[in-house]
C-alpha cells in the first residue's frame, strides 16, 4: 500500500510521487534536520513516521519533532499487523515511555481539543 506522506502540504493537482522526510524537516526547522532525534532506527523507518510529525519546536535550546500520537500508532497497526490494544500498548511502553535527553521527541494527541 503505497501512502502520500505529504497529503497535508501538497494540493490536488500536483503531488511528487514522495516526499523525502529530510527536505521536510528542512522546510519546517530552518537549522540542521540531521541534528533532531527522529522516530524509528533506519532511514527507511524514519520516512514511514514522516507523515505523523506535525512540527517542530525547541526544548532547552534543541529542536525536537512533534509526532501526531494517534499517526504513529496507526503506523504500529498498518505496518506491523498490531491490534489496536497492542499497537497502543507498544507506543505507551516504548515510544511515549523513552526518554533520551533533551531532544527526545513530543507526541501530541491531536484528538483532544480544549474548548
Amino acid at each position: 500500500m503505497t501512502r502520500n506522506l505529504c497529503q497535508p502540504f501538497c494540493s490536488e493537482r500536483v503531488r511528487p510521487k514522495r516526499l523525502r522526510l529530510l527536505p521536510l524537516l528542512r522546510s519546517l526547522y530552518r537549522g540542521e534536520a540531521e541534528d533532531l532525534l527522529l522516530l524509528g532506527g533506519s532511514p527507511e523507518e524514519q520516512e514511514e513516521f514522516a507523515h505523523a510529525i506535525i512540527g517542530v519546536t525547541v526544548r532547552e535550546g534543541f529542536p525536537v519533532v512533534v509526532y501526531d500520537r494517534e499517526k504513529v500508532i496507526q503506523v504500529y497497526i498498518d505496518r506491523d499487523g498490531m491490534s489496536r490494544e497492542d499497537a497502543e500498548e507498544f507506543y505507551e511502553f516504548n515510544v511515549d515511555g523513552a526518554y533520551v535527553g533533551p531532544k527526545t521527541p513530543i507526541y501530541v494527541d491531536t484528538d483532544m481539543v480544549l474548548r
